[in-house]
């Protein structure tokens, strides 16, 4: 497991402290389970944190390596996959800034942790946030909350490859990156799509062609529209998220 920096001259970990300012100033603090910490408890937080960046195609995490540190995302997009025997990957779900890597509770990682962007981590030691969390009732309840909706969206994406079609995989695809990015109520908003189409057919269980194909087909409905090189404008979110729910419009 790769969780910071090694020195050729000590195979140390070389971790950088974090500043306290960096903290207060941080961008992802409020999507974050630091939210819920008050300006003593974020300095004493802080205190037990490193930082770590990892470049695109850099593995993080192995799977079933064991447990001694778990972070959060500050910036940039992690994919997260399982190996099947004959080497082909199956990608279980991505992460953002703000999310949480590393469980709480197992002793072991379920799944390998790559960063698809340029990533950088807000490291813990997992016993010390754990004593952290008999002290602190409310940290402990925020975690749980983001176990519950990590689940929730893994139980989506198992919907989603069980029952879904093309279109309506590749529609909740998108919805997915809105989400993740803004308010449910907003009706137009632009999403970066910093994956390969080959890791999202991947996700959705699909092949390249057929994503393209439905990005096309998605594109003749006005429902996206390509700004840049890696993102896309969704002119009309709720009509993305009704073909998600499998009302496609005639």
């Amino acid at each position: 497991m790769r969780m910071g920096g090694v020195t050729a001259e000590t195979g140390c970990l070389r971790l950088t402290p974090i500043r306290a300012s960096r903290c207060a100033v941080c961008g992802v603090r409020e999507a974050s389970f630091c939210a819920v910490l008050s300006a003593s408890e974020l300095q004493q937080l802080h205190a037990m944190s490193s930082q770590k960046v990892f470049e695109p195609g850099e593995l993080i995490v192995e799977e079933d390596a064991a447990v001694r540190q778990v972070a959060n995302v500050l910036s940039g997009t992690i994919k997260l996959f399982k190996l099947l025997p004959d080497g082909r990957q199956q990608i279980t779900g991505f992460l953002f800034g703000g999310d949480f890597l590393g469980p709480m509770l197992s002793g072991e990682y379920a799944t390998f942790a790559e960063a698809v962007t340029r990533v950088e981590l807000c490291l813990f030691d997992q016993d010390r946030l754990r004593e952290q969390m008999d002290a602190w009732p409310h940290l402990e309840r925020r975690l749980f909350e983001d176990a519950t909706a990590t689940l929730d969206r893994a139980l989506d994406w198992m919907l989603l490859l069980g029952r879904k079609t093309a279109t309506e995989r590749v529609a909740s695809f998108f919805v997915m990156l809105a989400d993740r990015v803004a308010s449910r109520d907003d009706v137009q908003l632009t999403v970066d799509v910093p994956m390969s189409r080959s890791d999202i057919a991947d996700y959705l269980g699909l092949t390249m062609e057929t994503v393209s194909r439905q990005i096309s087909h998605l594109k003749r409905q006005g429902l996206l529209e390509p700004s840049g090189a890696h993102a896309f404008t969704l002119p009309d979110v709720p009509a993305l998220r009704r073909i998600a729910g499998g009302n496609e419009p005639n």
